[in-house]
């Protein structure tokens, strides 16, 4: 982008990534099959029948899931260093960061939105 390795790492406290998931209808949730996560766990899911109150489509609003990578030293030597997104990501793993199927499948874990809407707002991961 044209914007100083320096000015980057002076600047940035953290990069966040975001996209928006439909939510579960209250009023129409039923249990559905069990999932397979990622990880290996398995996972409780649910999924709405479709009721007058959410027009038949099972989901009612939306709701965030969130990357956030937070910079600290390691972070920003590797930017001083033109380090590769790999190398970016995996130092921000260790750090702590959960990417967004992630927090996905933590948002299905709690009952708030389906398996479905994860991997279609996260299949280009």
């Amino acid at each position: 982008m044209g914007v100083e390795n320096y000015l980057l790492t002076s600047s940035l406290v953290a990069v966040l990534a975001q996209r928006l998931v439909r939510v579960v209808c209250q009023d129409c949730k039923q249990p559905a099959e069990e999932a397979v996560a990622p990880d290996g766990t398995r996972v409780r899911s649910y999924r709405g029948s479709g009721c007058p109150a959410c027009h038949g489509s099972g989901y009612l609003s939306r709701v965030g899931i969130f990357e956030l990578m937070q910079l600290n030293d390691e972070i920003r030597r590797l930017i001083m260093e033109n380090a590769n997104a790999a190398r970016l990501t995996e130092a921000a793993r260790r750090a702590g960061m959960r990417n967004l199927r992630e927090d996905g499948w933590q948002k299905v874990r709690d009952g708030v939105t389906t398996v479905d809407e994860v991997m279609r707002v996260t299949q280009d991961i």
